[in-house]
């Protein structure tokens, strides 16, 4: 049985390729947690999609206000996020979007940086269709239709307001 490898991206340019000089933060990655959905039995409802990176920050990179750092100057909120497995087949094991990063000191003085990130439930939750009644629909081309109007972008996302940073 073949051993999966993981990899663990960020898109910081926005581009959708996730190929960048910074994108792969595999490196950085102490630990993952990640939900897709379901947290117990017999929910009703699936929960949103949440990821959580603890990321080794001794270099200070993921830190936002450090200008020294290669990232400084990125906007990062909403960024695309992606963590993959490959055992010979590549699967996305998550996909969502960047929520907020904390730079923080770690137990014993090290520095790590806490990356969450959510999936698009939020955005779904929030969006307003307008469709005409659906007779003789099957569930899947409903959904289709649903989604067909649901925009995805960063306009319906919520993120945080922050003074003289360019993008925010």
């Amino acid at each position: 049985m073949p051993t999966a490898t993981y990899t663990v991206s960020v898109d910081w340019d926005k581009n959708g390729n996730y190929t960048g000089t910074y994108d792969d933060i595999t490196a950085y990655v102490r630990s993952i947690r990640s939900f897709n959905g379901f947290r117990q039995p017999f929910m009703n409802v699936a929960g949103e999609a949440t990821l959580e990176l603890e990321l080794d920050n001794a270099d200070k990179r993921f830190s936002p206000e450090y200008s020294g750092g290669p990232l400084y100057g990125k906007k990062w909120i909403n960024l695309p996020v992606r963590f993959r497995a490959d055992n010979g087949t590549t699967y996305d094991m998550w996909i969502g979007t960047v929520s907020s990063i904390h730079p923080q000191p770690g137990a014993n003085g090290e520095k790590r940086a806490i990356l969450r990130a959510r999936g698009p439930k939020l955005i779904l939750d929030t969006s307003k269709i307008y469709l005409p009644l659906q007779i003789g629909q099957r569930t899947d081309q409903i959904i289709s239709n649903i989604l067909g109007q649901v925009v995805f972008t960063e306009a319906n996302s919520v993120g945080p307001w922050a003074l003289g940073l360019v993008g925010y």
